[in-house]
Protein backbone atom coordinates (compact mmCIF):
# COMPACT_ATOMS: atom_id res chain seq x y z
CA UNK A 1 0.00 0.00 0.00
CA UNK A 2 1.12 3.40 -0.88
CA UNK A 3 0.65 6.52 1.30
CA UNK A 4 1.01 10.28 0.40
CA UNK A 5 0.97 12.73 2.99
CA UNK A 6 2.21 16.65 2.64
CA UNK A 7 3.63 18.56 5.29
CA UNK A 8 1.63 21.87 6.69
CA UNK A 9 3.99 23.97 4.44
CA UNK A 10 4.34 21.89 1.45
CA UNK A 11 3.27 22.73 -2.17
CA UNK A 12 2.53 20.32 -4.90
CA UNK A 13 2.05 21.47 -8.16
CA UNK A 14 1.35 20.46 -11.62
CA UNK A 15 2.22 16.48 -12.74
CA UNK A 16 2.87 16.34 -8.37
CA UNK A 17 -1.09 16.37 -7.88
CA UNK A 18 -1.30 13.71 -10.28
CA UNK A 19 1.23 11.66 -8.31
CA UNK A 20 -0.43 12.48 -4.69
CA UNK A 21 -3.98 11.37 -6.51
CA UNK A 22 -2.25 8.03 -7.17
CA UNK A 23 -1.91 7.15 -3.53
CA UNK A 24 -4.01 4.69 -1.46
CA UNK A 25 -3.71 7.34 1.62
CA UNK A 26 -4.25 10.52 1.09
CA UNK A 27 -3.70 12.84 3.60
CA UNK A 28 -3.21 16.97 2.61
CA UNK A 29 -2.57 19.14 5.68
CA UNK A 30 -4.52 22.85 6.21
CA UNK A 31 -1.50 24.46 5.47
CA UNK A 32 -0.42 22.33 2.28
CA UNK A 33 -0.91 24.06 -1.25
CA UNK A 34 -2.16 22.12 -4.32
CA UNK A 35 -1.86 23.60 -7.79
CA UNK A 36 -3.22 22.84 -10.75
CA UNK A 37 -3.37 23.57 -14.76
CA UNK A 38 -3.76 22.93 -17.90
CA UNK A 39 -1.51 20.50 -19.54
CA UNK A 40 1.56 22.39 -22.07
CA UNK A 41 2.17 20.26 -25.32
CA UNK A 42 5.96 20.08 -26.42
CA UNK A 43 6.82 18.45 -29.63
CA UNK A 44 10.14 19.13 -31.61
CA UNK A 45 9.04 19.92 -35.30
CA UNK A 46 12.25 19.94 -36.32
CA UNK A 47 12.30 16.46 -38.23
CA UNK A 48 8.78 17.04 -39.52
CA UNK A 49 9.20 20.26 -40.64
CA UNK A 50 12.11 18.80 -42.69
CA UNK A 51 9.61 15.88 -44.10
CA UNK A 52 7.24 18.09 -45.12
CA UNK A 53 4.40 18.24 -42.31
CA UNK A 54 2.15 21.49 -43.18
CA UNK A 55 1.21 23.92 -40.65
CA UNK A 56 -1.99 23.12 -40.38
CA UNK A 57 -1.20 19.05 -40.51
CA UNK A 58 1.05 19.78 -37.06
CA UNK A 59 -1.84 21.74 -35.66
CA UNK A 60 -4.21 19.30 -35.95
CA UNK A 61 -2.05 16.43 -34.65
CA UNK A 62 -1.32 18.64 -31.28
CA UNK A 63 -4.80 19.15 -30.67
CA UNK A 64 -5.61 15.13 -31.27
CA UNK A 65 -2.72 14.92 -28.99
CA UNK A 66 -3.03 17.02 -26.26
CA UNK A 67 -7.18 16.02 -26.46
CA UNK A 68 -5.92 12.42 -25.75
CA UNK A 69 -3.80 13.28 -23.29
CA UNK A 70 -6.46 15.32 -21.01
CA UNK A 71 -8.35 11.96 -21.38
CA UNK A 72 -6.00 9.79 -20.08
CA UNK A 73 -5.95 12.17 -17.19
CA UNK A 74 -9.70 11.86 -16.58
CA UNK A 75 -9.47 8.28 -16.78
CA UNK A 76 -6.50 7.97 -14.36
CA UNK A 77 -8.02 10.34 -11.60
CA UNK A 78 -11.72 8.69 -11.86
CA UNK A 79 -9.70 5.31 -11.15
CA UNK A 80 -8.00 6.44 -8.43
CA UNK A 81 -11.64 7.82 -6.76
CA UNK A 82 -11.23 11.40 -7.82
CA UNK A 83 -13.65 13.72 -9.56
CA UNK A 84 -13.40 14.11 -12.87
CA UNK A 85 -14.18 18.03 -12.22
CA UNK A 86 -10.64 17.95 -11.37
CA UNK A 87 -9.46 17.77 -14.85
CA UNK A 88 -11.88 20.48 -15.54
CA UNK A 89 -11.07 22.79 -13.65
CA UNK A 90 -7.30 22.20 -14.71
CA UNK A 91 -7.92 22.88 -18.04
CA UNK A 92 -9.23 26.03 -17.21
CA UNK A 93 -6.26 27.60 -15.73
CA UNK A 94 -3.87 28.69 -18.36
CA UNK A 95 -0.15 26.21 -18.11
CA UNK A 96 1.97 29.16 -17.77
CA UNK A 97 -0.23 30.03 -14.64
CA UNK A 98 -1.54 27.92 -11.38
CA UNK A 99 -4.61 27.57 -9.70
CA UNK A 100 -4.59 26.49 -5.81
CA UNK A 101 -6.85 24.31 -4.74
CA UNK A 102 -9.19 25.45 -1.96
CA UNK A 103 -10.05 23.29 1.21
CA UNK A 104 -13.35 22.52 -0.24
CA UNK A 105 -12.19 21.57 -3.64
CA UNK A 106 -9.67 19.11 -2.15
CA UNK A 107 -12.56 17.84 -0.06
CA UNK A 108 -15.47 17.97 -3.12
CA UNK A 109 -12.71 16.19 -5.93
CA UNK A 110 -11.97 13.22 -3.01
CA UNK A 111 -8.32 13.84 -2.97
CA UNK A 112 -8.49 14.25 0.67
CA UNK A 113 -12.36 13.57 2.21
CA UNK A 114 -11.42 14.39 6.00
CA UNK A 115 -13.43 17.17 6.71
CA UNK A 116 -11.39 18.03 9.98
CA UNK A 117 -7.10 17.40 10.03
CA UNK A 118 -5.10 17.08 12.79
CA UNK A 119 -1.44 17.85 11.88
CA UNK A 120 1.64 16.67 13.58
CA UNK A 121 3.71 19.21 15.87
CA UNK A 122 7.29 19.57 14.62
CA UNK A 123 9.81 21.33 16.38
CA UNK A 124 11.45 24.18 14.60
CA UNK A 125 14.59 25.53 14.80
CA UNK A 126 14.46 28.57 16.93
CA UNK A 127 17.71 29.48 17.28
CA UNK A 128 20.38 30.40 20.03
CA UNK A 129 18.24 29.65 23.44
CA UNK A 130 19.43 32.93 24.73
CA UNK A 131 16.63 34.48 22.09
CA UNK A 132 13.76 32.18 23.93
CA UNK A 133 14.01 34.19 27.20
Amino acid sequence: MLQAALRNIASCDSACVFALVGAMVRQVPPGARLGIHSVKLVIEWGRARQTGYSDRKMASYERTRLAEINAQHRRYVQDMGVGACLVDLSLQVPHESIHYLTRDEIVQFGIDRRVFQETRWDALELGAPELWR
